[in-house]
């Protein structure tokens, strides 16, 4: 029997640099890389949909663990093969964004709400959660356009503070992100 392959993703608010790493560790570790959620494929269309509209957050949640389950179905089959996936953005997104910063806490508890995405992902899990940590002034201006509605300031920096609360309470490794692309890869490669 194979040995199970090892699954990293990486997480942070948008412009913290999480995509180029996970693209340089996609090589390193001879890895699958998807994106979530996906831009293109059966799923590409969630994405969109989610930006566009001013949907309820029932149904949003509902979206977005649709894409989850089929995509975590597929990365269950590849880490059984003994191949590597690196993910980048996953549950902790919906935590921050669905969860604390949206109104799904309205509706759901966080037990519930929980619960339902485990079981959206078959209960499988990441062998590691790198949270690139990186001020919301500096963001904006990596972030030079296409900006939607969770890359406004006021929202980037509630966005920072949550996933720091979520790393501290689930033991998520931050990386400092503030840093130059060679220091943050160093950072990233002294904990894999």
């Amino acid at each position: 029997m194979k040995k199970r392959g090892r699954f990293i993703l990486f997480e942070g608010i948008s412009g913290s640099g999480k995509t180029t790493q996970a693209k340089i560790f996609s090589k390193i570790l001879k890895a699958h890389y998807f994106k979530e959620p996906p831009q293109e494929g059966d799923f590409g269309f969630v994405r969109e949909i989610v930006i566009k509209k001013n949907l309820d957050p029932l149904i949003e949640f509902f979206l977005f663990l649709s894409q989850r389950r089929y995509l975590y179905l597929k990365i269950e089959k590849i880490l059984k093969k003994g191949e590597n996936v690196v993910l980048e953005r996953s549950f902790p997104s919906s935590y921050v964004y669905q969860f604390t910063l949206g109104n799904l806490k309205k509706i759901i508890s966080f037990e519930e709400f929980s619960l339902i995405d485990k079981r959206a992902r078959n209960f499988l899990e990441p062998d590691r959660i790198f949270i690139f940590d990186v001020e919301p002034k500096i963001v904006l201006k990596r972030i030079k356009s296409n900006k939607h509605k969770y890359e406004k300031l006021k929202i980037l920096k509630k966005a920072r503070v949550s996933y720091l609360n979520y790393a501290k309470t689930f033991s998520w490794r931050v990386i400092d992100a503030n840093k130059n692309l060679e220091e943050v890869t160093e950072e990233v490669l002294k904990f894999l």
